[in-house]
């Protein structure tokens, strides 16, 4: 998710306290504008849905990842896009 990631706080309200992006807007007549591009013939970074074999109904996300309540910077993009999430007991 870092480049989804890295565009989404560039076009947050967070940024507007970034100096880099504070020059650039110096320099630059109109908005500043991101663009996000996929470097493979798929999008989905780490994530890969598969149907198995013999299953036609079923799809399958592969390399997914869980993440700690010790990562807040993934917590707060969670909650901040509306996504679902639940506990694990280890």
């Amino acid at each position: 998710m870092s480049g989804a990631y890295a565009a989404w706080r560039l076009l947050g309200p967070e940024a507007k306290h970034s100096p880099v992006l504070k020059e650039l807007r110096r320099r630059r007549v109109g908005p500043l504008t991101v663009g996000l591009f996929e470097g493979s013939e798929r999008v989905g970074g780490r994530l890969f849905s598969v149907t198995p074999p013999g299953m036609p109904h079923l799809h399958a996300e592969l390399g997914g990842m869980c993440y700690l309540n010790n990562q807040p910077v993934i917590a707060d993009l969670v909650d901040h896009l509306g996504f679902g999430y639940g506990s694990v007991e280890a």
